[in-house]
C-alpha cells in the first residue's frame, strides 16, 4: 500500500482569495456609500418646495467644516429651519465613512483569520532521519531485506516530504541519492510506473524518467535531490540537502539550491 502525503496550499490561492475578499470589501463600501449619498440627495429635493430646489446645493464631496457652513447657508437661502437635520446627515456620513474605513483596515485581520499568514520559506534541515508510512525509523538493514531491486518506495524525507528510496538493480544496496516525490509543476506526488518505468504525475500529466529528468511538460524543472547516508552505529537511513554538489542529470547547480 503506497504511503500518500498531502501536498501544501499554494501560496498562490491565498494570495489570490486575499484579493477577492479586498476587492468585494471595496465594492460593498462603495456601493454602501454611494447609496447613502443617492438617498441623501433624493430626500434633500423631497423635501423642500419647488421654488427652492434650485437654490439648494448637494452637502457632498466637502470637509466636514465647509459642509456645515453649506448647511448655514442652505438655511439662510431656502428659509427651511432644517440645520438640525443638515448636522444629523453630516454625522450619519461621517459614521458611514468612518466604519468604510474600518472594513479596510480589517481586511488583512480578517484574512489572517480565515487562512493564517503565508507560509515563510525556510532553510532546509541539516539532516534528519528517513520514516516510513507508520512514522518508524528506516533501518537499512531491515529495509534491504523487505524490498526488491530496483524498487522505488516513498519515505518521509527533508521538511516531511515525500521522498522515493531507489533500491540498486543487485539489491545489495540504496541509490546515494533520493528523489523528491514532488511534481516542479504544482507540487501533486508523482507515483512511479512500474511498467513503463518512470514517474507520471496524475494532476497535470508531467513525466519524468528513474532519475527524475523532465520527459514530458508542464513540469519545468525535474525532481530535487536529497543525499542518503547511513548511520554508522545505529544502521538508520539519513537524508541530508543536496547543496553543495553538483545535480548529475543537468551538470548545473540544483535548481531547488537557493
Amino acid at each position: 500500500m503506497a504511503m500518500r502525503f498531502s501536498p501544501t496550499r499554494p501560496l498562490p490561492v491565498v494570495l489570490m482569495t486575499w484579493m477577492v475578499l479586498i476587492v468585494v470589501a471595496n465594492v460593498v463600501s462603495a456601493s454602501f456609500i454611494v447609496s447613502r449619498k443617492v438617498s441623501h440627495g433624493v430626500y434633500t429635493i423631497l423635501s423642500t418646495a419647488p421654488s427652492d430646489r434650485t437654490i439648494r446645493r448637494p452637502v457632498v464631496g466637502v470637509s466636514a467644516t465647509k459642509r456645515t457652513e453649506q448647511c448655514e447657508r442652505n438655511k439662510e437661502a431656502s428659509g427651511n429651519d432644517d440645520l438640525d437635520h443638515c448636522r444629523r446627515r453630516l454625522v450619519l456620513d461621517s459614521i458611514l465613512l468612518g466604519s468604510g474605513g474600518a472594513v479596510l483596515l480589517a481586511q488583512p485581520l480578517i484574512c489572517n483569520a480565515l487562512f493564517g499568514l503565508p507560509d515563510v520559506p525556510t532553510a532546509p534541515p541539516s539532516r534528519t532521519t528517513a520514516k516510513d508510512r507508520m512514522g518508524s525509523d528506516v533501518v537499512l538493514s531491515t529495509y534491504l531485506q523487505t524490498h526488491r531491486p530496483n524498487d522505488f518506495s516513498l519515505v518521509q524525507g527533508l521538511k516531511g516530504d515525500p521522498a522515493y528510496l531507489i533500491v540498486s538493480l543487485d539489491g545489495s544496496a540504496l541509490l546515494p541519492y533520493a528523489l523528491n516525490a514532488e511534481c516542479t509543476h504544482l507540487g501533486c506526488v508523482v507515483p512511479y510506473d512500474e511498467a513503463q518505468l518512470k514517474f507520471i504525475c496524475p494532476c497535470h500529466g508531467s513525466q519524468y524518467d528513474k532519475e527524475g529528468r523532465v520527459l514530458r511538460g508542464p513540469a519545468p524543472s525535474p525532481l530535487s535531490l536529497e543525499k542518503v547516508i547511513s548511520d554508522d552505529e545505529s544502521g538508520k537511513l539519513l537524508l541530508e540537502p543536496w547543496t553543495n554538489e553538483v545535480d548529475f542529470r543537468t551538470g548545473l547547480k540544483g535548481w531547488w539550491v537557493s
